[in-house]
């Protein structure tokens, strides 16, 4: 029954694991959706839809949270039933905040909520409801997908690749693993198909995995390759249609050049190099102008000649530009702004450079139409030296009719060409967008521009993942600025006949699996069958009957294990026969432990316990030879404490220890803190012998550990091998334990034991130091002591003390706290009562110890409240003597004659007639003064007594008053120090303001008179004159006078 209930509790564990990991994993997967989420709205335009979504994502984050405390509180239910909820407001929400989104929603929230439903929410009707609640998730989920509210956003996402999935799905199919394992484990056949299944399914997973990206990876290859072949193929296209006018533009430039030959016999004028742009103008009509521009004076040096002369401006600089009007007609007009950056770069960049260049593109109007031009600039060098440029421009709208006839992928695919500074040449089926940043069409075009620039034909993804982007050069003749020609193709485009080979793929495997599981369950019953009859017969055998035998006929492992099974069921039987002996043995070994360490748990003196201990093991365990050491202070020595027989009293003659290392089995043990045993020597490489022992066959070395600290080691050995072996080593244990706690209460005893003796003999000094105080030979005698002779009391002599000390007198010491204070010694003639006697003496002496020391106690604590008396009246008597000292009349003596009270000489108390009654004004003992009563009679005791009540309280009055008075005095001796230390502050802080002498003078002058509200005179004594000689304002040789005129 017991093992039921372990089982039934074991199983509960583990589902409250499963419960608590499946509870961990889709908090954890509910962060991440709604961290996802929250990561795509905050790139969103903000609006109230969107602030509202973000506050339901941000709730759902908190619930996760709180269902993940839920879970570490146990309470399991709840935080499934907040997952679950969270679920619902992802979904509900993803679904009403992204367009076309509903699909993979669905599957994902049903996916999720059916695992929660079934694995963490208890069965029965809570399950039920739960499942209804989804159901009607899902209707409304569609609900909104039909709906369709205008506030839902497009979102571009990833594409997910096929390793995504085969990831996705081998986490989906591990987490569900986890999930079901119990029931898996339920049967061998179960694991055998899901286990061989699930590897099976794995491999097909990764070979079909394999094989799609495979498949994948050649069309993406392909498809790029055949693209850029596309690519490379119209730059070419463009490149020999852009390079006419671009030769053109080199061949005058060339020509130009001889005008700077002197060995040229060619002598060209302004008008010929006119008639030569002229001519190729009409040469190609498809034209719109050709142009020369020379640097200052470098055509003819005849600038200055030609300013302000027709197609000439004020520098007189060669800059004729011909062009072809709107009519067809050629004109010729200067070129302007040719030095100002940014318009000039046509002419500043290839001076610069000195280079050939192309710009474009340009926007030029022909009969009203915007038509997209270039300008092919080359410059006119000779010997390295620029002297001007020669430039056509043309137009190449062909670029445009090139980019609108490409045809790829159904016409999907767009084309573009742009030039390497970023600007947009043409745009299949977007000419609006010529002229503009190419960031219009690449967003990251930033990181394209290097390769661009560079001259570089490759292929990049689009930031998205949604296109395929190809980029061929387009290389103009000698520029070193080359276009790109470039194809945008969707990546689904590219992927399509990909993800077809793949879904037949899928197809194909899919029902290869589905015939190998029927093939697999069929199989696993075959092998499953006799290991299902064996566990028959085992838990036939665990209900206690153990005269079954398992009946199965095969020569396989199943077989051999039916046998094994059988033969293990014979030796169980004999096992149990013998079971009983060692449970007896265990326990007598047991009981054997706990009597040593009952007798070992009386407080004793160490050694004696130890050697008790060890002899008792000895006997009880029949062993060879038991020793017990203990540690010394620092921890570092083992030192012998007990050990039997001879061999033990030996070692501890020699002071046998050992030190705290591995290099002994009792060092490894404390070393270790664990047992060390060896069962049988010759087997044991670690055993060191002793010559002492010689017939030691097994050892065994026990820590004695208190509060995880080794006080020291129990050391056992036997004769016999296998006698000290593991099985009895819990025994050991715990008499190891229980010997451990008996030192240390030991240890404690003497400790306690020396601490009392410190405190006694602490006593007996003060004791004695009392007594010695008490006889100081002023107060008392140094000796005291008293004698009865059967007659009367006398004082103690000398003599009579050696007469005592008799072999006939009973003595017994008077003691203090065990110090010997004197001796009360008794005569006695009958020795048949000596010991009657000395126990009454005994008996006397403790009493009288006792009643002395308190007599002592007594009187010494009347010795000191008497002098403190005394010193309480002196300091009355000499605080009176010194207040009437200061004072003026030094004794006050007032007299009340029935109408007013006055003062009155000394000689008038002996002056007043009739009888006088005197009484004394006492404070503190002390007597400060009297009142006398004329006229009343000595036995008056009603008027005597009322005068001593006033006199006692004048007294106090009086006392009150002086001490009153003299507090005041005080303090106004304080205030007068303080004033005269703020004043000497203040003349110090005014004498320090200055760095005359004269000023110095003059302020210490005023401020001492102000001070003293007396004339004061400062003055410095001269060199002849005594120093420290009073002088006057007469005397002195330099006064100082104040600043106001004053005397200073």
């Amino acid at each position: 029954m017991n093992e039921t209930g372990q089982t039934a509790h074991s199983r509960d564990n583990n589902i409250a694991l499963t419960a608590l990991r499946g509870t961990y994993g889709l908090a954890t997967l509910d962060l991440l959706t709604c961290a996802y989420i929250l990561l795509l709205l905050t790139r969103q335009p903000a609006t109230p839809i969107i602030y509202f979504m973000m506050g339901v994502f941000l709730l759902s984050i908190v619930a996760a949270f709180a269902s993940i405390a839920l879970t570490i509180r146990r309470r399991q239910e709840l935080a499934a039933k907040t997952l679950y909820w969270i679920s619902v407001a992802i979904a509900v929400s993803a679904v009403s905040l992204f367009i076309g989104r509903a699909p993979d929603i669905t599957i994902a929230t049903l996916l999720v909520q059916a695992m929660l439903i079934r694995w963490l929410l208890p069965s029965g009707a809570s399950q039920r409801m739960y499942y209804a609640i989804s159901i009607a998730v899902f209707i409304l989920m569609w609900g909104i997908e039909w709906l369709a509210p205008p506030w839902r956003i497009q979102i571009e996402t990833q594409p997910v690749g096929p390793a995504a999935v085969i990831g996705f799905g081998i986490i989906l199919a591990v987490l569900v693993l986890l999930q079901t394992r119990q029931i898996v484990n339920r049967s061998i056949r179960l694991k055998i198909t899901v286990w061989i299944g699930g590897t099976v399914i794995a491999l097909f997973i990764i070979l079909a995995g394999h094989s799609i990206a495979t498949v994948r990876r050649t069309f993406i290859e392909n498809a790029q390759k055949a693209a850029l072949a596309v690519a490379e193929s119209h730059a070419r296209q463009i490149r020999a249609d852009t390079e006419t006018p671009l030769n053109i533009a080199r061949a005058l430039a060339q020509a130009l050049t001889a005008v700077k030959d002197p060995r040229s016999p060619a002598d060209l004028t302004r008008d010929d190099v006119n008639a030569m742009l002229r001519q190729v103008l009409v040469e190609n009509p498809s034209y719109l102008g050709t142009y020369t521009l020379w640097e200052p004076n470098a055509f003819d040096g005849l600038d200055s000649q030609y300013r302000n002369q027709p197609v000439h401006d004020d520098t007189g600089r060669f800059i004729p530009y011909w062009i072809r009007s709107d009519d067809g007609s050629i004109a010729v007009i200067p070129l302007e702004q040719y030095e100002t950056p940014g318009i000039g770069d046509w002419y500043v960049l290839p001076r610069q450079n000195k280079t050939e260049m192309t710009f474009a593109p340009l926007i030029y109007p022909i009969n009203g139409v915007d038509t997209v031009m270039a300008s092919f600039v080359a410059p006119i060098m000779y010997n390295g030296t620029f002297y001007g440029i020669a430039g056509v421009d043309a137009p190449i709208g062909f670029v445009q009719e090139i980019l609108d006839s490409i045809d790829l992928y159904d016409g999907k695919a767009d084309a573009v060409l742009l030039a390497s500074s970023g600007t947009l040449i043409g745009a299949s089926k977007r000419p609006e967008l010529v002229n503009q940043p190419a960031t219009e069409i690449y967003a990251d075009f930033a990181d394209l521009q290097p390769r661009i620039a560079a001259g570089e034909a490759f292929i990049s993804m689009s930031p998205d993942g949604n296109f395929l982007r190809v980029f061929a050069p387009v290389e103009i003749g000698q520029t070193g600025q080359p276009w790109s020609f470039g194809l945008i193709i969707p990546f689904s485009e590219v992927t399509a006949p990909a993800t077809a080979v793949a879904l037949q793929q899928a197809g194909v495997s899919l029902g290869l699996i589905v015939l190998f599981f029927l093939l697999l369950w069929y199989l696993s019953n075959q092998l499953t069958r006799p290991i299902v009859e064996l566990t028959e017969t085992a838990n036939a055998v665990t209900q206690g009957n153990l005269g079954v035998a398992a009946n199965v006929q095969s020569r396989d492992e199943t077989g051999i294990l039916a046998n094994a099974f059988n033969a293990m069921t014979r030796r169980l039987r004999e096992t149990l026969q013998g079971l009983e002996q060692r449970v007896a043995d265990r326990t007598r070994n047991l009981e054997l432990a706990a009597e040593i360490g009952r007798a070992v748990s009386q407080v004793r003196a160490l050694d004696v316990m130890l050697k008790d201990v060890c002899e008792l093991i000895l006997k009880e365990f029949d062993l060879y030879y038991v020793q017990a050491y203990l540690t010394d202070p620092s921890g570092s020595i083992l030192k012998l404490e007990a050990g039997t027989g001879s061999v033990g009293i030996e070692l501890l003659g020699r002071g046998h220890s050992l030190p705290v290392n591995t290099g002994s089995i009792n060092g490894r043990a404390v070393v270790e803190k664990r047992s060390v045993v060896i069962s049988d020597t010759a087997q044991s490489a670690t055993f060191r012998p002793n010559e002492l022992l010689p017939e030691t066959r097994g050892e065994m070395a026990v820590p004695l550990i208190i509060a995880d600290k080794v006080v020291g080691a129990l050391d056992m050995q036997a004769s016999q091998p296998g006698v000290l072996t593991d099985e009895i080593l819990p025994a050991f244990e715990s008499l190891a334990g229980q010997l451990a706690v008996a030192i240390q209460n030991a240890n404690l005893l003497a400790e306690t034991e020396q601490a009392r003796a410190q405190v006694e003999a602490q006593a007996r000094r003060l004791a004695r130091a009392g007594w010695d105080e008490y006889l100081d030979a002023i107060h008392k005698p140094e000796r005291l002591g008293f004698v009865y002779d059967r007659k009367q009391v006398l004082p103690l002599t000398e003599t009579d003390g050696t007469q005592a000390a008799d072999e006939k007198a009973v003595s017994a010491p008077i003691s203090v706290t065990g110090e010997a204070l004197g001796s009360l010694a008794v005569e006695i003639e009958d020795e048949t009562r000596r010991g009657q006697a000395l126990e009454l003496v005994n008996a006397v002496a403790r009493q009288v110890a006792q009643q002395i020391e308190n007599l002592r106690l007594l009187e010494s604590a009347e010795r000191f409240r008497t002098a403190a008396e005394d010193a309480s009246r002196r300091l009355t008597r000499e605080g009176w003597r010194d207040y009437l000292n200061i004072s003026a009349d030094k004794t006050k003596r007032y007299a009340y004659d029935l109408k007013e009270v006055r003062p009155v000489d000394a000689n008038a108390e002996r002056s007043m007639p009739g009888a006088t009654v005197a009484l004394p004004i006492k404070l503190r003992g002390e007597t400060i003064g009297k009142i006398s009563l004329q006229g009343v009679a000595p036995d008056d005791a009603d008027s005597i007594g009322f005068a001593g009540i006033v006199a006692e309280r004048l007294s106090a009055h009086v006392e009150n008053l002086r001490l009153n008075m003299q507090t005041e005095q005080a303090l106004a001796t304080t205030r007068q120090f303080g004033e005269r230390e703020q004043a000497l502050r203040q003349i110090t802080s005014a004498v320090r303001g200055s760095t005359d002498p004269a000023v110095i003078l003059r302020t210490a002058a005023r401020e001492l008179g102000t001070m003293f509200g007396r004339r004061v005179m400062v003055q410095i004594a001269e060199g002849g004159e005594t120093r420290g000689q009073p002088t006057t304002a007469n005397e002195s040789s330099s006064t100082s006078n104040s600043s106001d005129g004053g005397a200073s």
